[in-house]
């Protein structure tokens, strides 16, 4: 962050310390569940519902079984739960390495 006058270092535990905030899962999962709109079968979403961001091998299984249906619509569900089945931790990762990827394309 070359050239920038804040503490990014700061700022990056601040964000690490927001996404690795259990509340964030089920805020994500409504999130993704509207961005599929009414396509989304109420078995996922109920299967949601009773999952947390802790749950790593049924969001695993779920997201396999999301992307059985091939529908496209329901990509942003199965992103999630594949991002959450590694964990709070993991899922902060993969969205802190998008981050930085997006930064380095847009200052190549």
């Amino acid at each position: 962050l070359d050239g920038y006058t804040w503490d990014g270092e700061s700022a990056v535990q601040r964000l690490l310390a927001t996404l690795c905030d259990p509340a964030l899962f089920p805020l994500a999962a409504k999130d993704a569940c509207a961005a599929a709109g009414n396509k989304v079968p109420t078995w996922i979403v109920s299967r949601l519902e009773k999952l947390s961001a802790s749950s790593g091998e049924d969001l695993l299984l779920l997201s396999k079984e999301v992307a059985a249906l091939n529908l496209p619509a329901l990509e942003p569900i199965r992103v999630l739960c594949e991002n959450y089945s590694q964990g709070l931790w993991g899922n902060a990762v993969n969205i802190l390495t998008d981050i930085f990827e997006k930064y380095l394309t847009v200052e190549e």
